[in-house]
Parts: C-alpha cells; sequence; structure tokens
C-alpha cells in the first residue's frame, strides 16, 4: 500500500517527514500499475511514462481513455529515487523498460531542485545503461506563481488534457549529463569508433592493429579506457575529477561499449 499524508510533520529545515507511508519491508519498493497494464505490456509498441505519485498514474490513464490519447503505460515510482535500490534500478524498472521508448515526467521542480535533477540523470542514464530503446523527458512547468506541480496537477487544470498531450508530442530524447558514466561512454565510442569492435560470438573485444583485428588478450581495452579517462578528467569540473577517472567509472565505461555493439550489431569482418 502507498498512502500520502496531507499534513505530514516538517524537519528543522522545512522538509516534510514521512510524507509517503509504504508498506514496510525491504522488498516493499514496487512500480504502482494502472488497471489495464497487463494489456499494454503485452504490446511492445507502447512507451512507459513514469512518474513520481500514483495519482498521476491514475489521472493520466484516466486522460488516455477520456480522450484515446497516446498509447503510454503510466507507472509510479514512489518519489524521484524509487526507481533505485542501493544506487541500482530495480530489476521490475529493467524488465519493464527495456527495449521500449520510455518518458519521464517527474515533478516540475526538477529544473530547480538539485537533488531531483540528480535523480532524473541517474534514472535516464540508467535506463540507457540497460536497454531502453528511447529515454525522453516530458518537463513539467511550474503554476503561473511558480509554485511547484505534478502531471496530475496539470491534468486537473481546466486545459489540463491539451497541455497533456502538447508536453508528451513535444518531448525529445534527453542527453546524457556531462560526465555521467553514460556520457563518458557514448565519447568513449565515438573516439574509438574505428579502433574497437566487440565480437558477440567470440564474446572477445578486437582492436585493429592498421593491418587487422587483433583480438585483446593483453587487456589492452582496460588500459586504453583508463588512460581515455585520465584525460577526458582533465576537463572536468574539480567535484568530478576523481570519479571520472576511477576504475568503477572504467569497467562501467566498457560494459556500456561492449552492450551498443551488441545492439548495434557490429562484428570484426577483417580477417584476424
Amino acid at each position: 500500500y502507498s498512502l500520502g499524508r496531507t499534513n505530514p510533520a516538517y524537519d528543522e529545515n522545512a522538509k516534510p517527514l514521512n510524507k509517503f507511508i509504504r508498506t514496510p519491508g525491504k522488498e516493499s519498493r514496487s512500480l504502482y500499475y494502472p488497471p489495464d497494464a497487463i494489456a499494454l505490456l503485452n504490446d511492445p509498441a507502447v512507451g512507459i511514462l513514469l512518474v513520481e505519485g500514483e495519482a498521476s498514474v491514475i489521472l493520466n490513464h484516466a486522460w488516455r481513455e477520456r480522450t484515446n490519447g497516446l498509447q503510454i503505460l503510466p507507472l509510479a515510482m514512489g518519489g524521484c529515487r524509487g526507481w533505485s535500490s542501493k544506487g541500482k534500478p530495480l530489476p521490475e524498472v529493467v524488465a519493464v523498460c527495456k527495449g521500449r521508448r520510455v518518458y519521464i515526467a517527474l515533478d516540475s521542480d526538477v529544473a530547480t531542485n538539485v537533488e531531483v535533477k540528480k535523480a532524473f540523470h541517474a534514472l535516464a542514464s540508467a535506463l540507457r545503461a540497460t536497454g531502453a530503446l528511447e529515454v525522453i523527458m516530458v518537463l513539467i512547468p511550474p503554476t503561473e506563481d511558480g509554485v511547484k506541480q505534478s502531471p496530475d496537477d496539470l491534468l486537473l487544470a481546466e486545459d489540463g488534457d491539451d497541455q497533456w498531450l502538447a508536453l508528451l508530442t513535444g518531448a525529445k530524447e534527453t542527453e546524457a549529463a556531462p560526465f555521467s558514466t553514460i556520457w563518458l561512454a557514448q565519447r568513449f565510442a565515438e573516439t574509438f569508433k574505428d579502433r574497437l569492435r566487440y565480437s558477440t560470438p567470440q564474446k572477445m573485444w578486437f582492436y585493429w592493429t592498421g593491418v587487422r583485428w587483433r583480438p585483446d588478450k593483453t587487456q589492452y581495452i582496460k588500459a586504453l579506457t583508463h588512460e581515455f579517462l585520465i584525460d577526458v578528467a582533465k576537463e572536468a569540473p574539480p567535484e568530478e575529477v576523481n570519479s571520472v577517472s576511477s576504475t568503477f567509472t572504467g569497467k562501467a565505461v566498457i560494459e556500456w561499449a561492449r552492450s551498443e555493439e551488441r545492439r548495434g550489431g557490429k562484428e570484426c569482418r577483417s580477417r584476424w
């Protein structure tokens, strides 16, 4: 269950405490689905809409039925970080979003709240890394008075139906945040696109010597990635340097590049 408290207690920084009360237990975190979820999940052409709160799912479901709108399945995460556990995406989120177009519609403070913005970029990066077809940001505007609003607030407005349709159809695929793991991996892939290939049948990296493709049996790719990240770290802001050049980031960059090679179907066809 999930209950939203109308009048939660506040801490000394005026932040609400236990704004939502959910089923206790480590395994209780789960996505919230609308009534017709199974039928939509069986259609791979249907996109996924990730929102923070359950009310946004209910109102989006009603909007779709009322207007015969876009075939998008709304799912609530239970907050901007509800998609993850210990920094990793929930298996349920990965399974639902893999191979689909995914829209992310966080509350309007994603534009002004640093922590919410970080949560968005982390989610977008995780979705790309785990096989989402596209990751699209739906930017919810605040009210005319500058008050934060969520998708359900927007849908309750007098012209909410039209506003919501315009936001969804006008949304564009997101770009990875600078110096994020996905951003680094994309830059790595672009830099070495003519020199590296991953062979899925042989489960091995190959690199171009200038004459032929040679299998990597000496951890050449690992060393190349390390040198690449050390070089890129020189461009990063001071607070990002250690993260960019870390061993963990290097492993993540290689894994992402390998998954892209698999997805793109690139193989080493030159003589080895």
